[in-house]
């Protein structure tokens, strides 16, 4: 049962990065290879560090829980923002980002459920899978 539920968290954590990294790449609007880099491992490191969850419990250390809500808060704002853009709307990671293109419907409370819901698991599932798979009997 754990590896399976390990097997899940990591696909989550990659997927939570792919789209932290992409996200970065289309805000920043990256146009040459070495920002795309820069901006693709910015979403790696952001990821990383708001899968310190259990580190940041155990260490007691207020810089070290603010640093990790703030890379947490910056985790959950890149991949609503990929899974809008590049899910729902369906633009290509290497389009710069239009947040114009974003309005208010009250007739597309699906896609808004569907973008919250996926944010939701991606980034909840990188952030307190492994923590909740330790505490498992």
């Amino acid at each position: 049962m754990r590896s399976v539920l390990t097997l899940f968290v990591s696909i989550a954590i990659l997927a939570d990065a792919a789209a932290s990294g992409f996200s970065l790449m289309a805000i920043f609007q990256a146009n040459n290879p070495f920002a795309q880099v820069v901006a693709f491992f910015g979403g790696l490191l952001i990821t990383a560090l708001a899968t310190l969850t259990r580190a940041v419990f155990d260490s007691r250390n207020i810089p070290f829980i603010c640093l990790w809500i703030v890379a947490l808060l910056i985790d959950a704002y890149t991949t609503i923002v990929a899974v809008i853009f590049f899910v729902i709307i369906g633009i290509s990671p290497a389009t710069p980002i239009d947040f114009s293109m974003v309005f208010y419907d009250p007739h597309n409370w699906p896609k808004t459920l569907i973008a919250f819901g996926t944010t939701g698991i991606i980034t909840g599932m990188s952030v307190f899978g492994f923590y909740a798979i330790e505490k498992l009997p």
